[in-house]
């Protein structure tokens, strides 16, 4: 897996493609499941930086057909790796944010089915401290409420009180971000 993840950084594209055969991920898949730590964990990897190398409608449906989203939103839910959570998570992040932007009915449908929108919550209730990670995020929740009809605004208002948490332990400036997101969903709200 490590070879692939090189591939994608630095192969060009039309052979980072080639690697978005359903054989080929169907096999990650099981790599990432299995109980070997090392190989999980460069299984995910390779998994969440699929969209970010190629993002292309193309890939993100092949990832949504080969059950590739269950692992990238149950990582923000519970990281078990946990000397590098913050990597694996925010790779998951980065990979959900390109996910959410190319998105149609059947990727959002398959998001769903993911349990996106409650391991979300789940990984908005962690300690959260690197900025990156506080951007990553805030913009995942943006790009869930451009699209329509994926959270019912009960479901947009769950993220409120999970954020209001995290902005108590941010400095000025994540608390400017925190607030801006805030604003948001307070406006959807109303």
């Amino acid at each position: 897996t490590g070879v692939i993840r090189f591939l994608l950084r630095d192969a060009k594209e039309t052979s980072k493609l080639a690697i978005i055969d359903d054989q080929i991920l169907k096999q990650i898949v099981l790599n990432s499941n299995t109980i070997h730590a090392g190989l999980q964990f460069e299984s995910r990897r390779v998994l969440f930086l699929l969209p970010i190398a190629l993002k292309t409608v193309q890939a993100i449906e092949a990832l949504a057909r080969n059950d590739v989203f269950p692992l990238i939103t149950s990582t923000l839910a519970s990281c078990d790796v946990q000397t590098n959570r913050g990597i694996i998570q925010n790779e998951a992040l980065i990979a959900l944010n390109i996910i959410f932007m190319l998105a149609n009915a059947f990727i959002c449908e398959k998001l769903k089915e993911a349990n996106s929108h409650e391991n979300i919550k789940e990984f908005l209730k962690q300690e959260i401290q690197h900025p990156e990670i506080i951007n990553n995020i805030l913009q995942l929740i943006h790009l869930i409420k451009k699209q329509n009809n994926f959270l019912t605004v009960e479901q947009l208002h769950e993220y409120k009180p999970l954020l209001e948490n995290i902005r108590i332990s941010q400095n000025c400036g994540g608390r400017r971000l925190i607030d801006r997101t805030l604003a948001v969903i307070q406006n959807e709200l109303e």
